[in-house]
Formats: structure tokens, sequence, C-alpha cells
């Protein structure tokens, strides 16, 4: 199973360190056959609200924390102001746009 991708989305978890491990609760897991994962096996995919919100809070300190998602036929586009210029994003899905954004800004 170790080649097999699973996609658990909406649940709460609570990480929790065990045995000097830090490992993944899943609440009212008893229905599911997986209760808990060791962290290093998981990846944290953040919601496109979540990837809004961190690159608003990047730009905080710059005055002008806003972000603006234009779409189209063609995706969207991530734009905002950042040391005088604008700066912008462009992708097929508004979360990619964002994250690209977020990710400029992490690596400055």
């Amino acid at each position: 199973m170790d080649e097999r991708i699973f996609v658990i989305s909406e649940m709460l978890v609570t990480v929790e360190t065990v045995q000097g491990t830090p490992i993944i609760l899943f609440q009212g897991a008893s229905e599911w056959a997986l209760d808990t994962l060791v962290t290093k096996e998981s990846v944290w995919l953040p919601s496109e609200e979540q990837l809004r919100l961190a690159l608003e809070a990047a730009l905080i300190h710059t005055g002008r924390p806003e972000v603006l998602l234009s779409s189209g036929l063609s995706g969207c586009i991530c734009s905002f102001h950042h040391n005088g210029d604008i700066f912008q994003f462009e992708s097929v899905q508004a979360s990619e746009a964002y994250a690209a954004g977020l990710l400029f800004l992490l690596t400055k």
C-alpha cells in the first residue's frame, strides 16, 4: 500500500507527540480504518481560503495587504502590490495562483 495515495479532506485532526514522534490523530475515526498517521508520511495542502489568508498576512507589513483575484475563461490571476511594484501570478485554479504569489513572498 506504500504506492497508494489517500486523500482525506475536511476531517478534524489534532497533532500530538507519541513516544517522541509527531502523529496526526483523526477525530471521530471510529468509522475509519485509519485513525493515526505519522506526520512525515503526510502532506498538507492548504485550501484556497487558507492560501489567500496567508498571502494577506504576508503582505500586512507592506501597508497594502490587498489581494485581487481575477478569473476568466483562461484561468485566474492573483495580483498584489509589493515594494512599489505590482506582481501577478496566473494559473488555471485560484488556489494555484494564490500559492504562486505566496511562494514568491516567502522566498524573497
